[in-house]
């Protein structure tokens, strides 16, 4: 595989477990092995999470709203076993990644290139990708990637290394973009940004970061391989009853954050989805929803939701902030719900 200056890619500045001061932002995790391999802006410091781990003397932990692994990953570190739920198919696709940093980074290796020298000897195209794409990047990079893209879904034989190499592309597909990407990650088209990777380059330093993070995550003892569970953190199938002695989440706040539009760009590149419209089906649909707009007016009835029998411990509480909030839709555009 071509070698390339690795500098940027391995310089870590080291994030202590034990400071608290982490606790509000998932940028400290572009510090940590394993973390960094894909930027999901929702969450916390996984420092912060192993601390808090570490501290209550958890051994089983659950994270219901559990996005890229950062609390799996944690507990694994703090020597707990974790249980994740989430919604999001294509995050919980990203977190699976992760989750295999135990395995073998020499056979990873291999694996991608395999999949490197394949996708060089295929002519990569750029018909019949969605709008957002053709935008995104210029013609001979899309081909570049496109020929990625055939080499990995060729490949994928369902194995460890398979599922590393697939997080590697979708990792890059940033990088290499002329795009521009907002805050909470969404794509923004119609700006540029001054530096862009070459593809092939992208792709062999991601691959030579996962082996990196991989042997360094490997040089220590770890917990429990951790459960990650695609479904709904409303049911919790799948965790074991009384077993969970901790939660630590970061729960959908109603802050019109929207998770499926974050993803758009790769899940538009995977060809996933067509254009924005499509993430109802592919995603908002499974989400316990906090960009309320994406909630139709007469989609939920605040009274009904109320009188369910769950909300009975704290139904004076939340009766009356729900009952606030809907006086407030009523004063902004864009008919949105109460919840």
């Amino acid at each position: 595989m071509t070698s390339y200056p690795q500098a940027l890619l391995f310089e870590l500045e080291p994030v202590a477990a034990d400071r608290e001061a982490t606790s509000t932002t998932f940028l400290d995790n572009m510090k940590l092995p394993v973390h960094r391999w894909m930027r999901y802006s929702a969450g916390y410091s996984a420092a912060w999470a192993e601390f808090v781990i570490r501290g209550a003397g958890a051994r089983n932990v659950l994270d219901p709203f559990v996005g890229s692994g950062t609390t799996l990953l944690a507990a694994q570190d703090a020597g707990a076993k974790g249980y994740g739920i989430e919604a999001h198919p294509f995050v919980v696709r990203i977190a699976r990644g992760k989750l295999h940093r135990a395995s073998d980074p020499a056979a990873f290796e291999n694996f991608a290139a395999a999949v490197r020298k394949d996708a060089l000897g295929i002519a990569g195209q750029t018909e019949g990708y969605p709008a957002l794409i053709e935008k995104c990047y210029d013609r001979s990079v899309l081909q570049q990637l496109d020929a990625l893209r055939r080499a990995v879904e060729k490949a994928n034989d369902g194995t460890l290394q398979a599922e590393l190499t697939w997080l590697v592309l979708a990792s890059l597909l940033r990088k290499v973009s002329h795009a521009n990407t907002a805050q909470w990650q969404y794509v923004l088209p119609s700006k540029s940004k001054a530096k862009v990777v070459p593809p092939m380059r992208a792709f062999d330093e991601t691959v030579s970061m996962f082996a990196h993070d991989m042997r360094a995550t490997q040089y220590r003892q770890l917990g429990p391989v951790p459960l990650l569970i695609q479904g709904d953190a409303r049911t919790c199938h799948g965790v074991p009853d009384g077993e969970i002695d901790l939660v630590v989440t970061s729960p959908p706040y109603p802050n019109n954050y929207d998770y499926a539009d974050s993803t758009r760009l790769e899940m538009s590149f995977f060809q996933e989805i067509t254009g924005w419209g499509d993430l109802q089906d592919a995603v908002r649909q499974h989400l316990v929803r906090s960009c309320s707009q994406h909630v139709p007016e007469k989609k939920v009835s605040l009274p009904a939701v109320l009188v369910d029998p769950v909300l009975a411990p704290i139904l004076d509480e939340l009766a009356s902030v729900c009952n606030q909030l809907s006086d407030i839709r009523h004063t902004k555009g864009g008919k949105k719900s109460t919840i």
